[in-house]
């Protein structure tokens, strides 16, 4: 998972920002206002519907872990966007 603003702005010249992107970064209210995303391993970027993005405000409450925020996600893509039903942390 990744926030929009900084996929958007650092995803093409940083190809590992997936994994060392921060959940410090993701509360930032710049990077919070921005919405979420998932970051794929081929760098493509799905930004989440609304719901996904209050799912992931959610979790980055509930969650200590700082980085690598792996993460599976059930729902649908509809024009470039994940209509997301349910979001969940990856098992490391």
């Amino acid at each position: 998972m990744i926030d929009l603003a900084c996929a958007r702005e650092r995803k093409d010249a940083e190809p590992d920002l997936g994994p060392t992107h921060t959940r410090k970064c993701m509360l930032m209210p710049a990077c919070n206002r921005s919405g979420f995303g998932l970051l794929t391993d081929a760098n493509e970027l799905l930004p989440f519907d609304e719901n996904g993005n209050t799912k992931v405000r959610a979790l980055l409450q509930q969650i200590n872990q700082s980085g690598d925020l792996r993460a599976v996600v059930q729902g649908t893509k509809s024009n470039d966007i994940l209509q997301v039903k349910r979001i969940e942390l990856k098992k490391h």
